[in-house]
């Protein structure tokens, strides 16, 4: 089942048992949602402290090699991170860190956020040399020329064994 569904590009299976009432306004643990994830890798490109503590790492700006080889804009993962990964990833992105956003193409002509902005008001861009993998459940489009951003990211790590440049933007997310 789950196979179709993800062969459908669906975001996964609610199932219940045929016994089990519906409870209107309640969830019942008779009901089990099961959704479809995929993995991807990413290029950081920059940082977000978080809300509570601004020394500490709220979330990472991400982007990939669009279908031209420019890197945009793909959306943001807030969840994921242990406190051990949070400070290891400051220690490495700190010293890359750079005055303006690394994207090109809409989002700096526009000096502004393609699609949704990220949860967070400050951001420290950082040069785009680090790749990581997140796991999500869709990708979705919107009104940039890159075509959308992850939806529900979690943070899984770095990938000390790939590129910058190895990172591109798949159309079939």
């Amino acid at each position: 089942m789950l196979a179709a569904v993800a062969q459908q590009g669906l975001e996964g299976v609610v199932a219940k048992r045929l016994t089990s009432p519906y409870q209107p306004g309640l969830r019942s643990p008779a009901w089990i949602k099961t959704p479809i994830r995929h993995t991807a890798e990413v290029i950081i490109a920059g940082w977000a402290p978080s809300r509570g503590n601004a020394a500490v790492l709220g979330a990472l700006l991400l982007g990939a090699h669009g279908p031209d080889g420019q890197l945009v804009y793909v959306g943001d993962v807030g969840t994921g991170f242990t406190d051990a990964a949070r400070r290891q990833l400051l220690d490495l992105l700190r010293p890359l860190q750079r005055g303006d956003p690394p994207f090109a193409g809409e989002f700096v002509r526009a000096r502004g956020w393609p699609g949704r902005p990220p949860s967070r008001g400050v951001v420290h861009w950082v040069q785009p040399r680090l790749v990581g993998e997140i796991e999500y459940r869709a990708f979705t489009s919107n009104r940039t020329s890159a075509g959308g951003t992850f939806r529900h990211p979690s943070w899984r790590g770095l990938r000390p064994d790939r590129e910058p440049d190895e990172v591109r933007l798949r159309t079939s997310m």
